[in-house]
């Protein structure tokens, strides 16, 4: 018999969350951050792609959609999506299905993908971290975690607030950040966005991330949940 070929996990929506309510820069509208497992194909991108259900049972469709905030080439996870998503207390959106075609990098397909939304009071929370094929130097790998909103004004002090797990049993706190913020302070963007690259200070494979209640804000002034993943292992070479 031939042998099986490898078939690859289903992408999915890790995360929604109601970010935005009536914002002005979206003219009066709403913002719902999405994360997905894989990236996300620019060019498949479409608002109409993504339902919004509401609580008292309406549905209404994204009129914009975009792979924001993170920007760089390899960060395509996240998109925007705004529109008229109700009111977080009196109609909240309850959950956001994709309808119509939309696909990964990969080619695979994410109509059908769909998830409960984060309430608007909801904090921040990490929902995916990897260890990154390129390391912050040598030596010094890089574990890169996805965050369900934008973290706002991360500083070196906020290394406190976490703790990488060792696969010895051991527990380290990060180096340094990477990857986000002020590019005086940071390496790589000049804007915040829902991306933290995390400095691990030794050459061994970090299993778990830990966040401390608090540590972040997100967009809208709400402070991070305490979070706990695993960490995935560097994606294969394509």
């Amino acid at each position: 018999m031939p042998p099986q070929e490898e078939t690859r996990p289903k992408p999915t929506l890790l995360s929604a969350h109601f970010a935005e309510d009536d914002a002005p820069h979206f003219e009066g509208r709403d913002a719902i951050a999405l994360v997905f497992s894989e990236e996300v194909d620019a060019a498949s991108l479409h608002a109409d792609a993504f339902m919004v259900l509401l609580a008292d049972g309406g549905r209404t469709l994204a009129t914009e959609a975009y792979l924001a905030p993170a920007s760089e080439a390899d960060e395509n996870r996240t998109v925007w999506i705004v529109g008229d998503f109700g009111d977080p207390r009196r109609r909240p959106p309850t959950d956001v299905v994709v309808i119509r075609s939309l696909h990964t990098e990969s080619g695979a397909p994410l109509k059908g993908a769909l998830g409960p939304v984060l309430g608007f009071d909801e904090g921040g929370r990490i929902v995916f971290a990897q260890v990154q094929p390129e390391p912050c130097a040598p030596g010094q790998p890089r574990v890169r975690t996805y965050w369900s909103d934008v973290l706002r004004d991360v500083a070196a002090d906020d290394l406190e607030a976490i703790t990488l797990e060792l696969i010895s049993g051991r527990t380290v706190q990060p180096s340094s950040f990477e990857d986000h913020g002020d590019a005086g302070a940071f390496v790589g963007e000049t804007r915040d966005d829902n991306v933290l690259d995390l400095c691990v200070p030794e050459d061994e494979r970090v299993v778990g991330v830990r966040v401390a209640a608090g540590a972040f804000a997100d967009v809208s002034g709400h402070r991070s949940v305490a979070t706990r993943v695993a960490v995935a292992r560097a994606p294969a070479p394509e």
